[in-house]
């Protein structure tokens, strides 16, 4: 009987340590699901701010594209300036040929509108640079985006 007795209080006490390690396991278990909140709570931000990145991403594509566009028109009004220089010059030799005492005043004037078709070249070489950064800045902002939409991927599966 006595042995029944000490195995019944072994039980009992036995039982109170499986109770009290049950409660720390309510309790961790609980701070788990919290904290699995707050991962899930950060996530959905992450996915949020990769959103207005891809955004943003998606405006300074369009702006560039714009950018692009205004320097290729200040390309094509260059090409015409040089194009109508070129024939002032022309026919103020002709008008030379006619003329000896205006030809040297007409000589200057040709001389200058060469130069004037010069930098009219410089201005559409320069224009093709912007034209070419602006490309690369439309391929980093896609790279940003593709990126942003990994980050947002991973995040989902974070949560």
């Amino acid at each position: 009987m006595a042995l029944v007795a000490r195995t019944s209080g072994k039980f009992a006490q036995n039982s109170g340590k499986v109770s009290q390690t049950l409660g720390k396991f309510s309790q961790n278990s609980g701070k788990v699901r919290e904290n699995s909140g707050k991962i899930r709570e950060n996530s959905g931000k992450v996915c949020e701010n990769s959103g207005k990145v891809r955004e943003n991403s998606g405006k300074v594509c369009e702006n560039s594209g714009k950018v692009c566009e205004n320097s290729g028109k200040v390309c094509e009004n260059s090409g015409k300036v040089c194009e109508n220089l070129g024939k002032v010059c022309e026919n103020l030799g002709k008008v030379c040929e006619k003329s000896g005492k205006v030809c040297e005043n007409l000589g200057k004037v040709c001389e200058n509108s060469g130069k004037v078709c010069e930098n009219s070249g410089k201005v559409c070489e320069n224009s093709g640079k912007v034209c070419e950064n602006s490309g690369k800045v439309c391929e980093n902002s896609g790279k940003v985006r593709e990126n942003s939409g990994k980050v947002a991927q991973n995040s989902g599966k974070v949560a």
